[in-house]
């Protein structure tokens, strides 16, 4: 699975949307399950990131290994 950005709304007069670009375009995808498909993408996603010092603290460490 590539990039993509799930948008999410506040109110039920606008369902949420998916946005997957691509080589040649973009997709946008608003089916149930879509959403649900990347809506659980991206939750693991943020469950396995680091918090934001440790993901700058990581950045110091690589970048001093490569420098």
């Amino acid at each position: 699975m590539g990039a993509f950005v799930l948008f999410s709304f506040p109110t039920p007069a606008y369902s949420d949307v998916v946005c997957v670009e691509h080589k040649t375009g973009t997709l946008y995808l608003e089916t149930a399950a879509e959403i649900d498909t990347y809506t659980l993408t991206f939750d693991s996603l943020r469950s396995t990131a680091l918090a934001p010092a440790e993901s700058r603290d990581l950045i110091v460490r690589l970048r001093t290994t490569f420098d």
